[in-house]
């Protein structure tokens, strides 16, 4: 049996063209995993981005929220019983911290019902929230087994600080007219931010 050199010339030259369809193959394959990596990557560090923003507009909303709702209440306050009137106006201010000083606790009277409510703010550090709790009607600042919680609720997460100081600014007539200023520190990932506001005070103390 003869086998011409034509052959197996054939043959070598279709075995070359099979081995460069190979390396070619390798090659795409490699340079499809490095995009397909890139694309991976973008695409996770966006997310992060996109879900850090929302958690940070997220705790935003709520201190902005419960800021609202601690404003309304101060205006209507008729009486302050903890702490003494004289760490709210200290230039600092007051803060209220669970298991370290007294919450700011005072009454609240409903103009619309007419009822008188006692209500109190403080800070729980442990958990990083803003509470606020409400007592028994029959409250009494020198009775302890009178001062009964009957109702608390976290305003907000992921607080830092509540700071409340007392402000008297004289009007034009001459009176003194008393403001609350509250300022609210939000805890962030890297950084905080602080709400502030300042409501004219329901009572004179």
């Amino acid at each position: 049996m003869e086998i011409s050199g034509t052959g197996l010339r054939d043959n070598r030259s279709r075995h070359r063209q099979s081995a460069v369809t190979l390396i070619e193959v390798l090659v795409a394959m490699g340079i499809f995993s490095v995009i397909l990596t890139l694309v991976v990557v973008l695409f996770v560090n966006g997310y992060h981005t996109y879900s850090g923003e929302s958690v940070k507009t997220y705790r935003f909303r709520r201190s902005a929220i419960a800021l609202d709702a601690a404003c309304r209440e101060l205006r209507h306050v008729e009486r302050i019983y903890s702490p003494d009137i004289s760490l709210l106006s200290q230039n600092e201010g007051y803060a209220p911290v669970k298991g370290k000083t007294p919450p700011f606790t005072f009454v609240e009277h409903d103009p619309s019902s007419g009822a008188e409510a006692v209500v109190a703010y403080s800070t729980d550090k442990a958990s990083h929230a803003l509470v606020r709790m409400l007592y028994d009607p029959q409250y009494d600042p020198n009775d302890a087994s009178t001062q009964r919680i009957v109702a608390q609720k976290n305003m907000a997460q992921s607080v830092n600080d509540l700071t409340l100081r007392i402000v008297n600014a004289p009007s034009a007539a001459g009176l003194n007219i008393q403001f609350m200023e509250i300022r609210l520190s939000t805890l962030g990932e890297k950084t905080s931010f602080e709400l502030r506001s300042k409501v004219r005070m329901g009572g004179s103390f």
